[in-house]
């Protein structure tokens, strides 16, 4: 299942509706909500739920940031 674009298609938009439940908000600037894609390994062992995460990102790809991004 690497498939990036398969997955962006089968859960991004639901995700992104999490990510503004949890938010409670648009995502504002560098925020956004995304998913952590299932590796093939989990997978094949029967692993089949995805992770939404809210985190802030830069050229698609995760920033560290401290405290949280509801405020």
């Amino acid at each position: 299942m690497n498939d990036v674009a398969g997955w962006q298609r089968l859960v991004g938009d639901r995700c992104r509706v999490v990510g503004r439940g949890y938010l409670g908000h648009d995502p504002i600037d560098d925020q956004g909500a995304s998913w952590l894609p299932i590796e093939p390994g989990s997978w094949a062992a029967g692993r089949r739920t995805v992770e939404c995460v809210v985190a802030r990102f830069r050229a698609d790809h995760t920033v560290a940031s401290v405290g949280s991004l509801k405020g």
